[in-house]
């Protein structure tokens, strides 16, 4: 079976999704939970790669689970669930067509940014956005965020001799809205290659 999984976490206390010599990822707990539930270690396969300190509410990864063993594809979830940390969370589990890649087969990713606008740290805040201690103007960051909207080519970015064909991204700005004194700025970003195929993996990582 191809195991497909819908993944949330608190990234704090994680080096990042990708497993690393220097400290604690999220890949390393899931296979270590896969190990712990079923007996076997296999690699897991995520959408993409988060940063150190970066959360998720909703990342997409994928393993093979042998077909030996004999579990509904939705309690997956469940039995993972028992051996992994409370900071990392499956929250859906299903059974995958045999040629998903969550990897190869992402079409797009979403990303919030958080910002809270205080002279003094809060405590129940600092986790999960960043603090800007004069507000500012609203207004001007929404027209400033539009600028980014669009179809960029982020090929410059790639290590030099990279033989992957140059990416095209388009970025979508879905809303950048005020809740009391916290402001949300989110981002879609599809991608495509200039062969038209949105489907290939993609290597370049660009930091907006």
């Amino acid at each position: 079976m191809n195991a497909a999984l819908l993944v949330s976490y608190d990234g704090t206390h994680f080096c990042g999704w990708q497993i690393q010599k220097n400290g604690i990822s999220v890949q390393g707990e899931l296979e270590r939970a896969i190990f712990e539930a079923f007996g076997f270690r296999v690699r897991v396969t995520g959408s993409g790669r988060t940063d150190a300190g970066v959360h998720a509410a909703g990342q997409v990864c994928n393993f093979p689970l042998d077909d030996g063993i004999r579990i509904l594809p939705g309690r997956i979830a469940d039995a993972l669930n028992v051996f992994l940390p409370p900071a990392v969370r499956v929250l859906e589990s299903a059974a995958a067509p045999d040629l998903f890649d969550a990897c190869r087969s992402a079409k797009r990713k979403t990303y919030r940014y958080a910002l809270y606008f205080s002279e003094r740290e809060k405590p129940l805040l600092e986790r999960y956005a960043a603090r800007v201690a004069k507000k500012p103007d609203l207004g001007k960051m929404r027209a400033c965020a539009e600028l980014l909207e669009g179809e960029h080519d982020f090929s410059s970015f790639s290590s030099t001799g990279n033989r992957v064909p140059p990416r095209l991204f388009v970025l979508f700005l879905d809303g950048f809205v005020r809740e009391n004194f916290r402001a949300h700025g989110v981002f879609r970003r599809a991608f495509r290659s200039r062969r038209r195929r949105s489907h290939r993996r993609v290597r370049e990582r660009v930091s907006l």
